[in-house]
């Protein structure tokens, strides 16, 4: 979408010139270094496969069997705790503010330390989609942003999905809320025969709820294999 491109490329010019004006401080210790320094990079826990990101449990890839009754997912890498509080700030910068620059400290971080959990396969990456009244307000997807940004130059990124409805933010809801908040939310907007493997980008996965409802969607049009890909899971 051009008006997207062209609001990504002020945004980012924006935060460029606020950043020579007033460099960023790390968000953990307050040094000026960036988002996160090394020292407190090196404190951050990485998520690990054989813990389930949504019930903590035993699992392989990241999901246990019993989650994957309800999400049906082959398997998730998140890449951090959201129960840290400096990827909560950053995740916060990135979605709200249109830092950038921080989820290309995310893409970063995946191609380095996390991209060789995913299955040798040719995938397509599918972003969630946000509701267009959203997109509108906010100029950008954080998660296209962010599948572009890992994956440039290495899987097709597809806007298979649409939102349907503008429903309410998944984080300001009960638990058992967000599981009938979203709902046959998305519809399939793909011109092509739907590819056999996919990965779903989003930023965090906390219930499953919306990757399940995407995951879901997508096997019924026919994917074989669905991963999905998270900032933070919690």
């Amino acid at each position: 979408m051009v008006s997207q491109a062209i609001m990504l490329t002020m945004t980012e010019l924006g935060n460029a010139l606020k950043n020579l004006v007033a460099p960023v401080n790390c968000l953990g210790c307050g040094q000026e270094s960036g988002w996160i320094c090394d020292d407190c990079r090196r404190e951050l826990t990485a998520s690990r496969p054989e813990s389930c990101v949504i019930c903590d449990k035993a699992a392989d890839n990241g999901i246990c069997p019993k989650c994957q009754e309800r999400v049906p997912l082959d398997g998730v890498v998140s890449l951090f705790s959201y129960a840290e509080p400096v990827i909560q700030d950053l995740v916060q910068q990135a979605k709200y503010g249109g830092h950038f620059d921080a989820l290309s400290f995310y893409a970063d971080t995946f191609r380095r330390h996390y991209l060789r959990r995913l299955p040798h396969s040719e995938w397509t990456v599918v972003p969630i989609p946000i509701h267009q009244k959203r997109l509108a307000k906010r100029g950008f997807n954080q998660s296209e942003v962010l599948s572009q940004r890992m994956f440039a130059g290495r899987e097709e990124v597809s806007n298979l999905l649409k939102r349907k409805n503008d429903t309410p933010a998944q984080a300001k809801l009960t638990k058992t809320k967000r599981l009938t908040n979203v709902h046959g939310c998305f519809a399939y907007v793909g011109t092509k025969e739907i590819p056999e493997n996919i990965l779903l980008v989003d930023d965090v996965i906390t219930t499953g709820a919306t990757l399940g409802e995407a995951a879901i969607l997508l096997r019924r049009k026919g994917a074989k294999t669905v991963w999905a890909i998270t900032i933070a899971h919690g």
